[in-house]
């Protein structure tokens, strides 16, 4: 009996508990957000399908989160592991994304690019190791 007490105790204490802090949160009263968060519509231009014309390669950029974690695909023609994919805010308004993609063929090879809002591209460098060599890249959203 006094096991089963203790447990709706902690339980009703544990919910007052969090409803006060909802309700703060609520009231504008909870911490505030740093001031380099990402806003949400920002990250939102990331997504989509981007293809490079040079070759065909093509990202797929299916998800992009508050805290930088971009959900990517990429593609030549067939599928290519991406091993990380962030996204960042850089100056004012611009955004930056990094893909790593390890697999055969491409062993910790790497995008850097930057999303340029004027023509809608993403355009940047690709690092490739195995060949030691870095290239001038350009993607172009499909529709």
């Amino acid at each position: 009996m006094n096991r089963t007490r203790s447990s709706l105790l902690a339980l009703a204490l544990g919910t007052l508990l969090l409803t006060a802090a909802c309700a703060q949160s609520a009231a504008g009263g909870g911490s505030a957000a740093p001031t380099t968060a990402p806003k949400q519509a920002e990250e939102k231009r990331l997504l989509g399908k981007w293809r490079r014309p040079d070759g065909g390669y093509v990202l797929d950029i299916r998800a992009a989160a508050v805290d930088g974690i971009l959900d990517v695909g990429y593609f030549n023609p067939n599928p290519i592991h991406v091993s990380q994919s962030t996204w960042e805010r850089s100056g004012e308004s611009d955004l930056a994304v990094f893909i790593e993609l390890r697999d055969t063929g491409y062993p910790g090879a790497t995008y850097r690019l930057q999303y340029r809002a004027t023509d809608d591209t993403l355009a940047g460098a690709y690092t490739q190791p195995s060949v030691g060599e870095t290239f001038d890249v350009e993607f172009a959203r499909l529709p």
